[in-house]
């Protein structure tokens, strides 16, 4: 079981996933439905540097795609980065990246080693102070 901290950053209109520990599909669709509950933000970053999804069967992969795909035309044109601490982490932010393209999701995804990389991807200058949403 993983913990998620959610912080926003209302200047970028960004918000930060960042994982701690073994992140199952039940919870990262519980934390995909929360956040599009809300007022979703153009821009997400899911820092996985200090967490893995990895242990996500290929089967349960295709839940999490189709609620990305659900959901996404309440952020289009927006872009979702993946930080991966792990190569297994890396291959799944590439599976996104695939599926959401050949899905024609209207949100981009990407996935790299660096929070800076994303960031930078992500059009990210300066962040804001992040404001703690819930943990």
């Amino acid at each position: 079981m993983a913990t998620v901290e959610i912080n926003n950053d209302r200047l970028n209109d960004l918000t930060v996933f960042t994982v701690h520990g073994d992140l199952c599909s039940d919870e990262l669709i519980h934390h995909i439905k929360d956040f599009y509950a809300g007022n979703p933000t153009k821009l997400v970053l899911w820092d996985g540097t200090d967490g893995s999804q990895g242990n996500i069967a290929t089967r349960e992969l295709k839940k999490v795609f189709d609620e990305m795909i659900r959901y996404s035309v309440k952020r289009k044109n927006g872009k979702t980065a993946f930080v991966a601490g792990f190569d297994v982490d890396y291959g799944i932010g590439r599976m996104y990246e695939a599926y959401g393209e050949c899905e024609h999701v209207p949100v981009a995804y990407r996935v790299f080693r660096s929070t800076e990389e994303a960031l930078q991807w992500l059009g990210v200058k300066e962040k804001d102070q992040l404001v703690a949403k819930s943990s």
